[in-house]
């Protein structure tokens, strides 16, 4: 197997453990969604953060029972109705609530999250608690029994899939993404294919061919015309924004070979369009772009495209 097949394969078997994490979060609603239960929703207008100084008093001492009851009831929401943007799903606050009675307490980071994100479509809030469960990973787990770090923190990792997945899919965030994704594979016990796709994102571009990876992945495995249509428009926004990037960084690495711009306090605009025209002549850098626009160095030193185009997954 070559190197990039290996590294292609990688990166789909990453999509693989997302999406059977979703798809895992998803059955276990509906399982839950007809299990006959006596607990009445919430009202769906309720926006509130619950104070868990209160919750520790009406507990009595028996805040493991709080917890207990918290989180069974959040498992237990019948609800599927995707939220309204800007607002946030009630099960959200009783999530925060129980994280903020028991920091080290895993399954609400992680299996909330996902209801949150697939189930009721409450993005931020799916962000804003597994960016509690990182600040916990951080600051205080370390600080815990190796044995308990082992047993119930084990696959702490998967809460940085969830993130990386969170930030490229619904945030549209790649740099995001792949701060997630190495933080992943940093983590003992991760699997083999994170370290693998965490070398390709640490490289010049590498997010760029990581995105133009996925888009073709997504591309062939859809049957959905107008889905198809839209992939591959992403795709060949994204493969001038590479083309760009590329361009750009062989511009800049000419330069930092000319003694006189390295020594230049000032490069005035005059001098710029000249290193601009050298660098096209020793690069034989085409006048138009693959895609048909004419390429230019525009007023700040940046090369540039009048082929218009939008960013994908937040790559320029």
């Amino acid at each position: 197997m070559t190197k990039k097949k290996a590294e292609l394969k990688a990166l789909l078997a990453s999509l693989v453990v997302i999406a059977f994490f979703f798809t895992a979060a998803a059955l276990v609603n509906r399982h839950l969604r007809f299990t006959d239960t006596t607990w009445v929703e919430p009202p769906p207008d309720r926006q509130t953060k619950l104070d868990p100084r209160l919750y520790k008093i009406m507990s009595f001492g028996n805040v493991p029972v709080m917890i207990e009851w918290l989180w069974l009831r959040a498992l237990a929401d019948p609800t599927i109705t995707p939220v309204p943007p800007g607002r946030h799903a009630s099960i959200f606050f009783d999530l925060d609530l129980i994280t903020d009675l028991d920091h080290a307490f895993y399954e609400p980071y992680f299996g909330g999250a996902n209801i949150l994100a697939v189930i009721r479509r409450d993005i931020t809030g799916a962000r804003l608690l597994l960016e509690k469960a990182d600040r916990f990973i951080r600051l205080e787990l370390p600080h815990l029994p190796a044995s308990f770090q082992s047993r119930f923190w084990r696959s702490r990792w998967n809460i940085y899939i969830l993130m990386g997945y969170l930030q490229l899919f619904e945030l549209d965030n790649m740099p995001a993404a792949a701060k997630a994704f190495i933080q992943a594979s940093a983590i003992q016990g991760a699997p083999d294919y994170l370290e693998r796709l965490s070398n390709r994102l640490r490289q010049p571009g590498g997010e760029y061919e990581v995105g133009l990876r996925l888009l073709n992945f997504l591309v062939k495995g859809t049957q959905d015309d107008r889905i198809k249509d839209r992939l591959v428009k992403k795709r060949r926004n994204l493969f001038l924004a590479q083309y760009l990037f590329e361009t750009n960084r062989s511009f800049t690495s000419f330069l930092e070979r000319i003694p006189r711009y390295k020594a230049s306090q000032v490069i005035t605009k005059v001098q710029m369009q000249a290193y601009w025209k050298d660098y096209i002549k020793e690069s034989r850098l085409p006048a138009k772009d693959p895609l048909g626009g004419d390429i230019y160095l525009d007023t700040e030193g940046k090369v540039r495209s009048t082929t218009p185009y939008e960013p994908v997954f937040g790559l320029r």
